[in-house]
């Protein structure tokens, strides 16, 4: 893979705070169960990581191929 950042990459952690921040430049998003996981994508070539940094799985054989996510 030829990406600008290659795997493994470790996501942004949130953050536990005692007020939310204000101001026009925040966004949120809720919290739902689930699992989630960084996918990257170079041409066909996809591969999905865990947020440890730990690869899932063949994203051919799970995504459909080409990232269909």
């Amino acid at each position: 893979m030829t990406l600008a950042i290659e795997p493994p990459y470790l996501p942004m952690e949130a953050e536990t705070v005692d007020r939310i921040p204000e101001g026009e430049h925040w966004q949120y998003e809720p919290k739902w169960d689930g699992f989630r996981c960084l996918m990257f994508r170079d041409g066909e070539h996809v591969e999905l990581q865990s947020k440890s940094g730990q690869r899932l799985a063949r994203a051919e054989d799970q995504a459909g191929g080409g990232g269909a996510l």
